[in-house]
């Protein structure tokens, strides 16, 4: 479930990638443009990119189906939940201690 994130496939969008990786690595909550992609918004999520991301948004919609654990996007509700759990450090340490 919490196998290689592909974060390079980012890597046209710098400043996405490393938002990206701090959300789903920690649970940082990410900026209004990464938040919109999160919660499955994509007019709000047009609204808020700069002109480089607007043109990688298909690219990022995708690395995101792909790459990233389903837990951690789709709505509002899952994105806070994400947040909450410390993304995939807080899913692993939580998963660890059930296990001790």
């Amino acid at each position: 479930m919490f196998e290689d994130r592909k974060y390079d496939r980012l890597a046209a969008v710098p400043l996405m990638r490393g938002a990206a990786e701090r959300y789903v690595e920690k649970g940082i909550r990410p900026g209004q443009c990464l938040t919109a992609i999160i919660c499955n918004d994509l007019f709000l999520a047009f609204a808020y990119a700069d002109p480089e991301t607007t043109l990688l948004m298909a690219e990022i919609c995708k690395w995101m189906y792909n790459d990233i654990p389903g837990p951690a996007w789709g709505s509002k509700k899952q994105m806070e939940a994400w947040i909450d759990a410390g993304g995939v450090e807080g899913h692993m340490e939580a998963r660890g201690k059930e296990n001790a």
